[in-house]
């Protein structure tokens, strides 16, 4: 019972420090923005909500974050307010001002509140954004790199894609969501520059983003990358192109049929499910007949994706539906 305490305590003690340690950080940034910005000098109507980004009660300060975004591009001024907010990852519970104008989640943070706010101010948060890049703390940089990505300004891209090749995942990966959002031709050119690095998770990372992004350019040479030798940037391959609706994926992926590896060909088998084109019925019903449950398994699972309906691992059934299609469609 004692030891039970005593973990309980330490938990305690510890969300407290890691509490503490935010506001620092959020009040340190809040000091530099009012030298840029006295708070003194701001609207009247946002004066009480940047003096509430100070309370000690994180309720009360997410609850200022979300009022400051309602003012969208009137809230300007209150931008580097916002940035040093990006920090402040503390949790809030917001069931207090239900039902009074809020629209977010009951739970949520003053940092990702804010990413919401600066967003709604829009292209004149792009440069302190680009600043904030620099910071020292991760979270900052996470989340501006995730508010660029939704005010989507081009003169954001070139900074987003030195994030593709950072040391730590969690970065790559949010630079790689956000330069999926543009729709600049820029961002494929660039992506597909790192697909030749020599890391692999950088490789990998810019292969996720292709595959968000959709840009038939970047089709031929994703393709070339199903003969990569690292396994893992096979399977994100394979990820990226059943993204796209396009014919020219339909071979290739068959031909990963021959590889060896039974995982490796699974994935192959829920690729084609996932570009649902009637082109690849006849394979996966010939797979049905495989004495590999695990085979038949995915490929009954390709089949409903692409047929909208759930007819089992049997190939009897499948084919019955296949020939009564086949007949439907000739009828016309």
């Amino acid at each position: 019972m004692r030891s039970m305490r005593t973990v309980i305590r330490f938990i305690l003690m510890v969300s407290i420090a890691l509490s503490l340690t935010a506001c620092a950080t959020s009040s340190s940034g809040l000091s530099d923005a009012q030298t840029k910005t006295p708070i003194n000098k701001l609207h009247p109507k946002i004066q009480k909500y940047a003096e509430q980004l100070y309370s000690q009660d994180v309720v009360e300060r997410t609850w200022a974050v979300y009022n400051i975004g309602k003012l969208h591009k009137h809230a300007v001024n209150m931008v580097p307010y916002l940035i040093a907010m990006l920090g402040d990852t503390d949790t809030a519970i917001m069931t207090r001002y239900i039902g009074k104008n809020y629209a977010s989640g009951t739970a949520t943070t003053p940092a990702d509140e804010a990413v919401k706010a600066i967003a709604r101010v829009g292209d004149a948060a792009v440069k302190p954004l680009l600043n904030a890049l620099k910071d020292s703390n991760e979270d900052v940089v996470l989340r501006a790199i995730k508010t660029l990505g939704l005010i989507n300004n081009s003169e954001s891209i070139k900074p987003l894609m030195t994030f593709i090749s950072h040391k730590n995942k969690r970065v790559r990966l949010e630079a790689a969501n956000s330069l999926s959002r543009f729709r600049n031709p820029w961002v494929a050119e660039y992506l597909l520059v790192s697909l030749k690095h020599k890391d692999p998770a950088v490789r990998s990372t810019a292969v996720y983003a292709l595959g968000k992004l959709k840009s038939p350019v970047t089709v031929p040479p994703l393709i070339k990358l199903l003969k990569d030798n690292d396994p893992a940037i096979r399977s994100q391959v394979l990820y990226a192109l059943s993204k796209f609706r396009d014919e020219r994926v339909i071979r290739p992926l068959l031909n990963q049929l021959r590889v060896m590896d039974m995982g490796y060909r699974l994935e192959v088998i829920s690729a084609l499910g996932n570009i649902r084109d009637y082109r690849v019925i006849e394979v996966l019903l010939e797979l049905l007949k495989r004495k590999n449950k695990s085979v038949r398994q995915a490929a009954a699972e390709s089949l409903e994706q692409i047929a909208g309906i759930s007819l089992g691992t049997g190939y009897a059934k499948w084919k019955h539906w296949w020939d009564n299609k086949l007949q439907r469609s000739q009828r016309r």
